[in-house]
């Protein structure tokens, strides 16, 4: 993600230099947003990780969680859900030696990604003897370091040290802003979810 990271630091800079005024530590209520007389509003408060009310435990985590404590996951990982960012952090992981196992409703990876990125993402994932792919496999349960799965198998239990849940982005409720001024629009995730390149196409074309 070092790209990322650089991206992440030039829009800070940008936003720095810009003479935009920043108010941070407020929520964005409606009496505030009067209060500023706005012609236009723009809500992009961005969207939360999508949590399974089955999978719990001290040793669960949503991908944003795993990301910043990448070396104290423990040597075995079950990862629920393989779309981009699952596929990226299991790659991670196991370059760190660490064995992973994706499980996947689906019988695809990495849909959201582009078809450059994609077929480089499947690659690594296919040679990668760290790493094992469930394919068409749910979710029952998971507590205690115990993954329960279901497939056309039949049911399995699946150990593991840490469990990542990464199965998407849902929309940050913010109904009660609408209505405030006529001319408000909703961007990125808040709008429905995407990546950094729509979250930016979004914010340049608003």
């Amino acid at each position: 993600k070092t790209e990322v990271r650089r991206y992440l630091e030039y829009l800070r800079y940008q936003l720095k230099h810009s003479g935009i005024d920043v108010k941070t530590g407020r929520a964005a209520s409606r009496e505030l947003i009067c209060s500023l007389q706005p012609d236009k509003l723009i809500i992009a408060s961005g969207g939360k990780e999508k949590t399974l009310p089955s999978v719990k435990g001290s040793n669960v985590y949503t991908a944003t969680q795993a990301l910043d404590q990448m070396d104290s996951l423990g040597k075995k990982v079950v990862i629920i859900g393989g779309g981009s960012v699952g596929v990226e952090i299991a790659l991670e992981l196991a370059q760190k030696g660490i064995r992973v196992t994706i499980i996947e409703a689906s019988d695809q990876l990495a849909l959201s990604a582009n078809l450059i990125y994609r077929p480089a993402l499947l690659e690594r994932i296919g040679a990668s003897d760290q790493i094992t792919v469930l394919r068409k496999t749910f979710v029952q349960s998971a507590e205690s370091g115990q993954v329960v799965v279901i497939n056309s198998a039949g049911k399995d239990i699946i150990k593991a040290d840490s469990i990542i849940v990464s199965i998407g982005i849902e929309s940050k409720n913010q109904d009660g802003l609408y209505g405030i001024i006529e001319n408000t629009v909703t961007i990125g995730d808040a709008y429905r979810s995407g990546n950094i390149i729509d979250a930016t196409y979004d914010g340049h074309t608003s």
